[in-house]
C-alpha cells in the first residue's frame, strides 16, 4: 500500500481504517454510483439549488419530499453496483486488531451486522468522494445562478465568450 495513513472511523464496537482507492479506480467505481443514483437525484438537486441558491433543506422541505426521495433512492440501487462498491472498499480497509484487509473477511465479519455494513458503504462514499459531493452541488448552484441571470436572447455559451 502506497498510502502511509488512512480514515479511521468507530463503527459499532470495530474500529475502521479506510485508504484511497486508485484514482482511475476510483473514478470508475463513481461513474458507476453515479449512474446508479442520478436518475433519483433529480427532484433533490432541482428542488435544492432551485433559482441558483442552495436551500436549507431542514426548513424548507417537508417529510413527504424526503419519504418520496428516499423511495427513489432505493428503487434504483443495482445490487452489482453496491456490491462492486464493497468488494472495492474492503480491499482497502482494515479492521483494527486484525491482520490483514476487510476483502479477506466481508461475509463472516459483518454477518448479522447489516446496520454497521450499511454504515461503513456510507462512511467509505465519504472518505473516497466527500468533496465531490459538495462541489457538484456548488456548480450545479452557479450553473443555475448563470442560466437565470441571462435574458431570453442570450444563450448559456454566449455567456462564456
Amino acid at each position: 500500500m502506497s498510502q502511509k495513513a488512512g480514515v479511521t472511523k468507530e463503527i459499532g464496537d470495530r474500529s475502521y481504517v479506510m485508504y484511497l482507492l486508485a484514482p482511475m479506480e476510483s473514478h470508475d467505481l463513481l461513474m458507476d454510483v453515479v449512474k446508479m443514483v442520478g436518475p433519483s437525484l433529480g427532484p433533490l438537486l432541482d428542488a435544492a439549488f432551485s433559482g441558483g441558491k442552495k436551500l436549507d433543506m431542514d426548513k424548507e422541505l417537508g417529510v413527504d419530499f424526503f419519504a418520496k426521495a428516499a423511495g427513489s433512492l432505493f428503487g434504483s440501487l443495482d445490487k452489482a453496483v453496491v456490491k462492486r462498491v464493497m468488494e472495492k472498499f474492503a480491499k482497502v480497509t482494515r479492521v483494527e486488531g486484525s491482520d490483514g484487509f476487510l476483502d479477506k473477511s466481508l461475509d463472516a465479519h459483518f454477518i448479522g451486522r447489516l446496520p454497521a455494513l450499511y454504515q461503513w458503504i456510507a462512511w467509505g462514499m465519504s472518505v473516497q468522494w466527500g468533496g465531490l459531493w459538495s462541489a457538484l452541488g456548488d456548480t450545479v448552484a452557479a450553473r443555475g445562478a448563470a442560466m437565470q441571470a441571462l435574458s431570453p436572447s442570450q444563450s448559456l455559451t454566449d455567456s462564456t465568450g
